[in-house]
């Protein structure tokens, strides 16, 4: 193995599933937040250069395996690399993996690596087995020279599997020690929630003695997170909003909240929400504030913030300049992937530092054409969520877009704060600035012509949405440019320049009456049909490297919270 990281990872030689013979090898991957990565190589393997040769293997994705990307590569002593290249092991049957290679002229030998990503969810694992892998013949019609096959030996670690039975729903948390007597046991291992099943884990053995044992934790209810004020609408009044508690069953979220001038003791009991407004406060005085929540496990230890009440109707409540050197990972995080986010964009988003970085300040988001984990461009996807969401105020930022022409999606928008928890278009959505669409590269506007648009769902939960267009007087790729949005509890406006061209009422669409957090992205076409109507990484024809800078983004709370930034710019 070359690489081993990112969560409980494995891979062994073991007999439990063997093609052909009596072994095979085991990938097994997992997460406990982060992304999990296993490498494996087989180095010095003979070739004759100028030669073409079959390479096969066959491989299969276990049972209940999600979230894998499985990728192989031969690296030649001269002469380059075939790239990584992505394939899909047979779904809980081995499939036949059939390649042909050409050696480079002057090669002599090979290496034969595989490489093996899993999801950054500990919800979801892996396990994958290969076995006959060659590079050679490999029974084929056409030896080539010379006419053997280089079967590619593993290295052997022996592992044991612990298994036991499980009653559904009860959690079993695996710990081992090296020393029974010391009486320290560790927790290297995700827990285990039962299902009614025998359950199991497979354990890498060593030389040394390892004990294991499962612990049945107490139920604990654990407390929402990152409580804070946000601007609640109105004055005299205190707005609220918080992640909910992890802990299964939560039905209720108690609100206690005092004067801290006058020790007055209040009690809300708000079911399963995530945000509230308190009103009827004593302006100017600050308040103490404690979130429990509940479930028939019990309750959690209070979440506490203290929060002053404001008649003051345009207070910055954010800002962030990007004058640090380094992306604040306390303000954004990213969403990692490229599986389209459901538009079937074509780049792989990444918090790589080439696709995102801060220069003068401003934060840079930066699309390059590069062939990456299976997709042709690479790009990122920047957001606030867990770290600062905003509800009702002004929102401006200031936008230089990128030259699209044609392919390129860059926006600037929000989702609910309960996005994840609730699937789209149930979490709402807010476009304040998008460019690039189909209708504006087919009237040859495509650097004119922006919109602003809500997504949301109806009563039935279908999806409804509302788009508002703008022609602007002038190529908005050529200078700097404030977007703007006026959210009130009534109503969304959408601004170019403090020049209005869109509005919708929402008094009673219940996904616009929550915090949202912000999204910075710069897309890259997407499926038919779809926004840009560049339906193919080859039909991109807009000039790369591009980037998307941003920066000064700001908060106000109402009537006038805004945000303001510099978004996109084009480098040469």
């Amino acid at each position: 193995m070359t690489t081993a990281a990112g969560g409980p990872v494995y891979g062994v030689w073991t007999n439990d599933n063997p093609h052909s013979g009596s072994y095979n090898f085991e990938v097994y991957l997992a997460s406990t937040g982060n992304g999990p990565v296993l490498a494996f190589s087989q180095a010095s393997v003979p070739v004759t250069g100028g030669t073409s040769y079959p390479f096969t293997f066959y491989a299969d994705a276990l049972a209940g395996s999600a979230g894998d990307n499985t990728q192989w590569q031969i690296q030649w002593n001269t002469g380059g690399a075939t790239g990584y290249q992505t394939y899909t092991p047979g779904n809980n049957s081995y499939a036949l993996i059939s390649n042909t290679v050409a050696a480079p002229a002057g090669a002599t030998s090979a290496t034969v690596s595989f490489y093996n990503a899993g999801a950054a969810d500990p919800s979801q694992s892996a396990t994958i087995d290969f076995d006959d892998v060659a590079l050679g013949s490999a029974g084929g019609t056409s030896p080539g020279t010379p006419g053997v096959t280089n079967i590619l030996p593993v290295a052997i670690q022996p592992a044991a599997n612990i298994s036991w039975p499980t009653i559904s729903g009860t959690q079993y948390q695996p710990e081992s020690t090296t020393n029974l007597s010391a009486g320290t046991w560790a927790t290297n291992f995700p827990m285990v929630t039962g299902d009614g099943n025998v359950d199991s884990i497979m354990l890498p053995m060593t030389n040394n003695p390892l004990f294991f044992r499962l612990q049945i934790p107490p139920v604990v209810v654990l407390p929402p997170s990152n409580l804070q004020p946000i601007p609640s609408g109105t004055t005299n009044s205190i707005g609220l909003t918080w992640n909910a508690s992890v802990s299964p069953g939560v039905t209720n979220y108690l609100l206690f909240y005092s004067d801290t001038n006058t020790d007055t003791t209040n009690y809300i009991a708000l079911g399963p929400v995530t945000s509230t407004v308190i009103s009827g406060l004593t302006a100017g005085d600050t308040y103490f504030v404690s979130i429990i929540a509940l479930s028939a496990n019990g309750q959690s230890q209070a979440a506490t913030t203290l929060a002053q009440v404001s008649t003051n109707n345009s207070s910055v409540v954010w800002l962030e300049e990007f004058t640090n050197s380094v992306i604040d990972p306390n303000t954004w995080t990213y969403d990692v992937g490229g599986d389209g986010w459901g538009n079937g964009q074509f780049e792989y988003d990444t918090a790589l530092h080439q696709n995102s970085y801060i220069t003068n300040g401003n934060l840079v988001i930066e699309a390059d054409v590069t062939n990456y984990m299976g997709n042709s461009f690479t790009s990122a996807r920047m957001l606030t969520q867990g770290r600062f969401e905003f509800m009702y105020g002004n929102l401006e930022a200031r936008i230089k877009l990128p030259d699209t022409a044609n392919g390129l999606w860059p926006a600037f928008w929000m989702m609910g704060n309960n996005a994840g928890a609730i699937t789209w278009p149930g979490c709402g959505e807010i476009d304040i600035a998008e460019m690039g669409a189909a209708n504006g590269i087919v009237s040859n506007i495509q650097q004119e012509l922006i919109d602003s648009a809500i997504h949301y769902a109806d009563t039935n939960g279908n999806a409804v949405n509302g788009v508002a267009w703008l022609t602007a007087p002038e190529n908005l790729t050529q200078d700097y440019h404030l977007y703007q949005m006026s959210w009130t509890p009534t109503n969304l406006t959408f601004s170019l320049d403090n020049v209005p061209f869109g509005s919708w009422a929402t008094t009673n669409i219940p996904m616009f009456q929550q915090p949202m957090f912000l999204i910075l992205n710069l897309a890259i076409g997407g499926f038919d049909p779809s926004y840009t109507g560049v339906y193919s990484p080859a039909a991109v024809t807009a000039p790369f490297p591009t980037t998307a800078t941003r920066g000064c983004i700001s908060a106000i709370i109402p009537r006038k919270p805004a945000i303001s930034g510099c978004l996109p710019e084009r480098h040469p």
